[in-house]
């Protein structure tokens, strides 16, 4: 098997991340890391408008510290990450999914078992809310300190009680739509089993055939509406529409004639701080 730095070239049925080089694959997961932040902004809003801005505190509160203990305790156990005092803490913070790297640019000083520190010098995330808030003060505040200083402490209770560009896909046709349905980060290879079909240039297939994601009932999960990963098509090409042939069988058929799909109207709001073209290729930083 070819391990490669990019999915370029041709679509390939059986393609799966075993085939991505080191770099590439550590490229793909800051991407993936950074999906969360996509997927907050798109959210927030609507708990804003509904509810008012306070309410987005506590909801984002709920959110990381409800999930933190989860995936941080399953990143613990994958990576053999043992012990309860400051070190093992900050290797969890290196791979949590709150904090993407170069996104959020943690650096870490370790003292003793009972001691540890980070700081940022850049934060992706306060850098976006300035933008958009004008430098509000309050909202600065709320989210610096009374959202993710008590988020924090859920990460660390644990210890102690770019969906296309990184990978050089180009195009529009169907094999560029079918590449990024393979990457989609909502669809994950242990969680869901789905196959991507090429016919032409212009029609293909997804079938989802198996997976826990299938079956898992506990809560609303990004399974409970499949049809999702037509947003992902339409962005590769707007022209792409998904029609649904049997229960867990779709084709995709791009029509040259038919008329766009328009972006959703919280689009430009999510991309606010530049996000959709921050750079996350690797780069070396200077440790002082």
């Amino acid at each position: 098997m070819t391990v490669t730095n990019d999915y370029a070239g041709p679509f390939d049925p059986g393609w799966s991340l075993d085939r991505l080089s080191r770099s590439a694959l550590a490229r793909l997961c800051r991407e993936r890391m950074i999906v969360s932040m996509f997927h907050d902004r798109a959210l927030m809003p609507h708990v804003a408008m509904a509810v008012g801005q306070e309410a987005t505190i506590r909801q984002a509160d709920s959110e990381w510290m409800g999930s933190s203990p989860v995936y941080t305790a399953r990143n613990k156990a994958n990576l053999a990450i043992t012990g309860d005092g400051a070190d093992a803490a900050l290797k969890s913070f290196q791979f949590d999914i709150g904090a993407p790297h170069h996104f959020l640019d943690f650096r870490f000083a370790y003292v003793d078992h009972d001691l540890g520190f980070f700081w940022l010098p850049f934060c992706g995330a306060h850098d976006y809310l300035r933008q958009i808030t004008k430098n509000d003060p309050h909202l600065v505040t709320n989210m610096c300190h009374h959202m993710e200083d008590r988020t924090f402490d859920a990460t660390l209770a644990v210890t102690n009680p770019r969906l296309r560009g990184a990978l050089a896909i180009e195009g529009d046709d169907m094999a560029a739509v079918a590449k990024l349905l393979q990457l989609d980060p909502f669809l994950v290879e242990d969680y869901v089993d789905y196959r991507v079909e090429v016919h032409d240039e212009l029609s293909g297939a997804i079938e989802f055939v198996g997976g826990p994601g299938l079956d898992d009932n506990v809560c609303r999960s990004p399974m409970d509406w499949l049809d999702g990963f037509r947003f992902t098509a339409e962005a590769v090409n707007p022209r792409c529409a998904v029609t649904q042939v049997d229960d867990r069988r779709w084709e995709l058929r791009i029509d040259p004639d038919a008329e766009t799909a328009q972006p959703h109207w919280l689009s430009n709001m999510t991309d606010g701080g530049a996000l959709r073209d921050f750079d996350l290729t690797e780069r070396r930083v200077q440790i002082r």
